[in-house]
């Protein structure tokens, strides 16, 4: 007999010396052939100058039909209180399996290295419940032929207060690709459902090449804090040159543990049973959304 543990697990220590040095771990295992594990690093005040090292290693087994590595190396320049512009490089590495190959035949081994450039951002106040924050990133692949990859990304995070306890608050978060080797190679497919992106679905249920997500909370605080909040959801995906939508609605709370927030949210979608709901439970250790 095996034992197979499944979860996700996410760890933040953002000041793990006393002086600003971060890491995070990440490992999600929602069934027994995908497994995800991600490791990230932060040293600020390089030189004694506003310039932050950020180092990352990724590996993600994708339903025992292909892994993915991926290495990250950026430096992130503090121009204010508010904005930051960084660079990064960045190595993609996909490995087929047997079975993946036989899945699609298309499928195709690759190796990529990107470099990108960054801006954010975050004006965002979280206790007012007012104003924007943004990040961007723009990269391409080092080889610059016409078959290379260009990749935009953007997260975007805004609140409007409504009344006294009621703000409304909207989250996206995008990604769009150009490349002649889109339906080739499975690195650049990118997912998309579940907690972090269309709640009241399966987590990573889509991949696709181009996506993008809109989460809506219309939310209700009470006592210093907490609060309850409707969700709506909305998701876009590309699949054979045609944009495809998801979409998820549902009810939460969120109450303090101590030790950081805590949402409990029960979600589902059209054409799923009330009994067949997901229920999503977040722990984000108070670190914005923007910056998770």
């Amino acid at each position: 007999d095996t034992v197979s543990w499944y979860g996700q697990i996410s760890v933040s220590a953002p000041n793990i010396d006393g002086h600003g040095k971060g890491l995070e771990l990440e490992w999600k295992r929602l069934t027994i052939e995908s497994e995800r594990f991600f490791l990230r690093y932060r040293h600020p005040w390089m030189f004694d100058k506003p310039l932050t090292l950020k180092v990352e290693f990724g590996r993600e087994v994708v339903e025992g039909n292909y892994q993915l590595i991926h290495g990250d190396l950026g430096f992130q320049w503090q121009m204010n209180h508010l904005r930051s512009i960084g660079f990064q490089y960045m190595n993609d590495q996909s490995l087929i399996t047997h079975e993946g190959q036989l899945l699609n035949s298309d499928w195709q081994s690759n190796k990529a290295q990107l470099l990108g450039i960054n801006f954010a951002h975050l004006a965002l106040n979280e206790s007012l419940h007012s104003g924007v924050s943004l990040r961007l990133s723009i990269s391409q692949e080092l080889n610059f032929e016409p078959s290379s990859i260009r990749r935009f990304k953007m997260r975007s995070q805004v609140a409007f207060p409504l009344a006294r306890k009621m703000y409304l608050e909207q989250r996206s978060d995008w990604v769009l690709q150009q490349a002649e080797l889109l339906n080739v190679d499975p690195a650049i497919l990118f997912p998309l459902g579940g907690l972090h992106s269309v709640r009241g679905n399966e987590e990573d249920l889509i991949r696709s090449t181009n996506t993008a997500s809109f989460r809506h909370d219309l939310v209700y605080s009470f006592g210093a804090n907490s609060s309850i909040f409707v969700l709506y959801d909305i998701g876009l995906y590309e699949e054979i040159s045609e944009i495809r939508a998801l979409s998820g609605y549902g009810l939460g709370i969120e109450v303090d543990s101590g030790l950081g927030p805590i949402k409990l949210i029960l979600a589902s979608h059209a054409g799923l049973s009330f009994q067949n709901s997901f229920f999503h439970i977040q722990y984000s250790e108070g670190i914005p959304w923007i910056n998770r």
